[in-house]
């Protein structure tokens, strides 16, 4: 009796597309982790705030005199002057005399002796209330920074707020741990954001990267243009049909956020290499680290994340040609 053999063929997948496939869940797992700390920091940031105060017109208050607006030079409230609101926008803020309402924005404000603030809103810097500050129940909030109160001074806690741990690119002070966090935040979404597409769409990405012009004018399009009308749809659905008006709330967020970190991670790794050869994740990281030291730098650093965040959002769709149009010129006899 004769036993024939039974070969059973299981397929199996190439090493180099299951690592790909792992990598891609694992950047999807941790851009998933890193979506609750940008959505903070951005409903937070001194920009969404300036935005919000200007498009609603309340800047400063109407009707009011008495008012200060600095920005890009520090601004003093010399001892005896009395002002209703000060604001500072790229600039900090020093008060010696008497405010009822301190505003910065990328800039601290600073209480020293005999000043008197009612309130103090700091958006991307920290508060400090040092010895002899005249105050009574100040209500204090920094967003990108401490809030600092002489032992000597009385304070209700419940009214102060503030992020030690949180940083905006442009600010005049650094909190150590925000530093980190923020630098941490970036790397990770630089180096994760590479790994979610590949093919023919990373390739236009990529070339998209390429062409920062083109990438920022798209990225001016999708937040000045698409988003605002996506807002006044939003707001029709709100009367109209409310189910409707969540969906486009929560789902509205979503590309944009994706088009960014896939921008982003390409911008980066372009960046990194023109440093040198390195592998795609080193570029990206390369690239990262150079756009963290400089958003570090008080000012500029405002300067360099948002046409940053414009070109990033603009290749991240990757709808720019693959290349451009090229004009042959064939001889042709008669």
């Amino acid at each position: 009796m004769q036993f024939r053999r039974l070969t059973i063929m299981i397929p199996v997948m190439p090493a180099d597309t299951s690592d790909r496939w792992v990598g891609w869940v694992a950047s999807c797992l941790v851009t998933l982790l890193l979506t609750p700390y940008w959505a903070i920091w951005f409903y937070n940031s001194p920009m969404a705030e300036l935005w919000n105060e200007v498009a609603g017109g309340s800047f400063f208050p109407a009707g009011q005199q008495g008012n200060r607006f600095n920005y890009l030079r520090n601004l003093v409230i010399t001892p005896g002057e009395n002002r209703v609101h000060a604001k500072c926008v790229l600039c900090s803020m020093t008060v010696r005399g008497t405010v009822g309402t301190a505003t910065t924005f990328w800039g601290d404000v600073t209480v020293e002796s005999g000043g008197s603030v009612g309130r103090a809103d700091v958006w991307g810097g920290r508060i400090t209330l040092m010895p002899g500050a005249q105050v009574w129940m100040p209500t204090l909030f920094a967003y990108g920074g401490p809030v600092v109160v002489d032992s000597s001074i009385r304070v209700n806690s419940s009214l102060i707020l503030s992020s030690p741990r949180t940083f905006y690119a442009g600010q005049r002070s650094w909190p150590g741990g925000g530093v980190a966090v923020f630098a941490i935040a970036l790397l990770l979404t630089s180096a994760c954001g590479g790994s979610l597409v590949w093919g023919r769409l990373r390739e236009r990405i990529g070339r998209a990267a390429r062409r920062p012009f083109a990438s920022a004018f798209i990225g001016v399009v999708l937040l000045v243009v698409i988003l605002p009308s996506l807002g006044f749809l939003a707001v029709v659905f709100l009367h109209t049909s409310p189910p409707l008006f969540l969906l486009l709330l929560f789902l509205t967020p979503v590309p944009y956020w994706v088009a960014f970190v896939i921008g982003f991670a390409a911008v980066t790794e372009r960046i990194g290499s023109r440093f040198g050869l390195a592998p795609p994740v080193g570029a990206r990281l390369r690239g990262a680290g150079v756009l963290v030291a400089l958003m570090l730098i008080p000012i500029l650093g405002l300067f360099v994340m948002v046409p940053v965040t414009l070109v990033a959002l603009g290749a991240g769709t990757g709808i720019l040609p693959l290349k451009r149009p090229e004009t042959r010129f064939r001889n042709s006899s008669p």
